[in-house]
């Protein structure tokens, strides 16, 4: 039945998006996708009337900051003003905002994801342009075709459903604490011989031991100064129980280059082009010749193709488990999983998703046997 839907929902005609209004507007989220909408508001000689926030006050750019309950917020949606939803991350769902500005009295809401096509703004993560799913079916079909559990194949099409109808019911159920060690599935070979593909600040390797993984060894890469140091930490606190460990300040990649690099922005910092430092970047062939892994995880900020790219060897001699998130690129959602088959045949590829809005996304490949 989903198989069906599916190709009826990639073949529908995408019904247009209704006119942003052109007069005053209030914007909720006064963070840093709020001051975006902001932003691109005035340069389209709108007027923002007032940010709306539970957490922050004060003003941004002379626009002041109500709470929700502060009297003028109803005032502001009784003059018809429109609210833009200025949030967009893993922690907040955002059904529960669309239904508090409803009850404020705000008759015209418009969610990120619509706010994004209407502006054609660069990708944010997953999100970009309705069109986008649609132009690429045949590729999301194949990449849909691999899947064979109804967990992997639903999560599958209500990524997709929700890119298109921009649906904020959809994806709200993540499984929260079992990132990289879901219940449901098969656990990688132990004793561990792991890569940790942005390792962060070690968290994922604490989770794992938490979890009564044995280690044998463990390669984690870091490039950022402040996460790597903060994994340096991690690992000595539990050196005795993770076998031979080696920690590399570099970033993964196809190829062995020095790249630009934003840095300082937590689990979020990137390989980015206007970066402002550089770090080194290793691919896992060169890097890590006679590792042998039997579980790899990478969480590297829309490099993970890259990566993969340049393990192609290793994963192919030693077939490892794979943890890869698919939720950093649009196209992330068929394309990693496609090239995982190319390169591991015979594994299985189930989608778990760990948080909100379709974040923390994981493809997960292991062996049928």
């Amino acid at each position: 039945m989903l198989d069906r839907n599916l190709d009826q929902l990639l073949s529908a005609e995408l019904i247009p998006l209704t006119p942003l209004p052109d007069g005053n507007y209030v914007v909720y989220g006064a963070g840093n996708i709020g001051r975006e909408v902001l932003n691109n508001l005035i340069k389209s000689d709108r007027t923002v009337a007032a940010f709306i926030d539970a957490r922050i006050t004060g003003q941004v750019a002379d626009v002041p900051i109500y709470a929700p309950d502060h009297e003028a917020v109803r005032k502001l949606a009784s003059e018809g003003h429109t609210a833009v939803i200025g949030i967009f991350n893993y922690s907040v769902d955002p059904l529960p905002i669309h239904e508090l500005l409803q009850e404020l009295g705000f008759h015209r809401i418009v969610s990120f994801n619509e706010f994004q096509e209407h502006f054609a703004l660069p990708p944010h993560y997953w999100l970009t342009n309705r069109a986008h799913a649609i132009e690429n079916r045949d590729r999301v079909l194949a990449g849909w075709n691999l899947l064979d559990d109804d967990v992997s194949r639903r999560i599958f099409f209500d990524s997709v459903d929700l890119r298109l109808t921009q649906n904020p019911r959809l994806m709200r159920q993540p499984t929260w604490a079992k990132q990289y060690l879901s219940d449901d599935l098969p656990r990688p070979e132990m004793p561990l011989r792991f890569i940790d593909g942005g390792a962060f600040t070690g968290d994922t390797i604490e989770f794992l031991l938490e979890s009564g993984v044995i280690f044998d060894a463990v390669a984690a890469f870091e490039p950022d100064p402040a996460n790597f140091s903060r994994l340096g930490e991690t690992v000595q606190r539990y050196s005795e129980r993770l076998g031979d460990t080696t920690l590399w300040p570099c970033g993964i990649s196809n190829s062995t280059e020095v790249a630009c690099f934003r840095a300082g922005r937590g689990s979020g910092s990137a390989v980015n082009e206007a970066g402002d430092t550089h770090i080194q970047l290793v691919s896992l062939d060169e890097a890590l010749p006679s590792f042998a892994p039997t579980y790899i995880k990478l969480d590297i900020e829309g490099s993970e193709l890259a990566a993969l790219q340049g393990g192609r060897k290793m994963i192919q001699r030693h077939q490892p488990s794979l943890a890869v998130c698919v939720y950093h690129r649009p196209e992330d959602l068929w394309e990693l999983p496609l090239f995982i088959r190319s390169l591991l045949p015979d594994h299985r590829i189930a989608l778990r998703y760990h948080t909100y809005q379709a974040f923390e996304l994981v493809a997960y490949a292991f062996p049928s046997g």
